[in-house]
């Protein structure tokens, strides 16, 4: 098999020899180290045989010595194809300016890819970047991302830190945007920490001021769990910011309702498939029809971008949509499946708080009423609790009195 692709490469040559003297000649190219194959005996003075090019040649100066006379057949491999290609100009001005074109887009920014974005858009980042020079179109040579970076960092205050990298004609983007502070009481101003929850204290630290609370004590909101004031043993007083570590224990009940019967899409079978060429942010749509195919139906997009490899994205893109026909079903909703939901949708609740919450037990019980599925989950946490509050201002959380 690697010979044959071999003598594809370098060519070869099928050749009839005819004389007197044909096994004479054979001999005389193995002598001289001319390789040929595939011979086959014709009639009793002639025979086929492969030879390649560079052998042919080779060949031609013993044929007459040898009184054989050598009729080409045909030949084969790639030298023998690409030289009809030789005379066709416009193939290779089309090629030269193709190649042309490749190098002159692979200059310019495509494609730009956004990640790390939660409460900030993506067209918002993209926004800031475009206004410093990084958008679609934009020369590579001309994007610093150094300076790019500390530029869109000084214009906002959400971000935390941002990193651009070039690779070919695509910009990958990565940002992590700042956490929302709390507002928080300056360090030389006097303050109490207050309850922002009820709950039983399971774990108290005072680092700064007056405990007012204990261990086992139940607290409300407003509740004062270190108090900024400070009373020496002679009667001095003297105001302080409070410091405190609280760990409150708190009981939720969480309740959802599920329907027993509910309907689900099948398909029918029946689909049909739209197709549209984007190029830059221009989008062409190859079909007449603007309206979905179905009244109900799934939907799905592929997107496939031309591209020479990872790195060099070109802004042409074939969309291909399919559009599957659903039917709506009823059909009961199974009681194991309902309550793994619910729990799991209800758990949810306090993992995705702001709070740190430490779920010390939990338990799930599924009813039935008026033909739905009541879940209700009852949860022992440990929260932690405490806000600083200028000494005075805590009219609106109430006091311990």
């Amino acid at each position: 098999m690697l010979l044959k692709i071999l003598n594809y490469f370098r060519g070869s040559v099928r050749i009839e020899i005819t004389g007197a003297a044909v096994e004479r000649l054979l001999n005389i190219c193995a002598a001289h180290d001319i390789p040929f194959w595939d011979v086959v005996r014709v009639s009793p003075e002639s025979v086929c045989a492969s030879v390649s090019t560079d052998g042919f040649f080779r060949l031609r100066r013993w044929a007459g010595k040898s009184m054989c006379r050598i009729r080409v057949c045909g030949k084969r491999g790639l030298p023998f194809k690409t030289r009809r290609l030789f005379c066709r100009y416009a193939l290779w001005a089309g090629a030269l300016l193709c190649a042309a074109c490749i190098w002159v887009l692979s200059g310019f920014i495509w494609t730009i890819e956004v990640r790390g974005c939660e409460r900030m858009s993506q067209l918002e980042v993209l926004s800031m970047l475009a206004e410093n020079g990084l958008c679609t179109g934009a020369r590579t040579a001309a994007i610093d991302t150094v300076q790019l970076r500390n530029t869109v960092l000084l214009q906002t205050d959400r971000l935390a830190y941002i990193s651009v990298n070039v690779r070919g004609t695509h910009a990958e983007v990565t940002v992590r945007e700042k956490g929302e502070a709390p507002d928080m009481v300056p360090q030389d101003e006097p303050c109490d920490i207050v309850a922002d929850r009820a709950g039983v204290i399971a774990r108290l630290r005072v680092m700064n001021g007056t405990s007012k609370v204990q261990v086992g004590q139940v607290i409300m909101p407003g509740d004062v769990i270190a108090e900024g004031t400070m009373v020496s043993t002679q009667g001095e007083v003297r105001y302080v910011h409070a410091s405190a570590e609280a760990d409150v224990r708190t009981w939720h009940t969480y309740t959802c309702k599920m329907p027993a019967e509910a309907q689900r899409l099948d398909k029918t079978g029946k689909s049909k498939k739209r197709y549209a060429l984007i190029i830059g942010k221009r989008r062409i749509n190859l079909y007449f029809i603007e309206n979905a195919p179905f009244a109900c139906y799934y939907k799905s997009e592929r997107k496939e971008h031309f591209t020479v490899n990872e790195n060099f994205r070109f802004p042409i893109a074939w969309v291909t949509e399919l559009y599957e026909e659903a039917e709506t079903v009823p059909c009961e909703v199974d009681a194991e499946l309902a309550a793994a939901f619910m729990e799991e949708r209800m758990k949810s609740v306090w993992e995705s708080g702001e709070t740190k919450t430490e779920v010390v037990s939990c338990s799930f019980e599924l009813a039935e009423s008026a033909g739905a599925y009541v879940g209700i989950i009852k949860a022992e946490c440990i929260e932690t609790t405490g806000t600083e509050v200028p000494i005075g201002k805590n009219g609106e959380y109430g006091t311990n009195d």
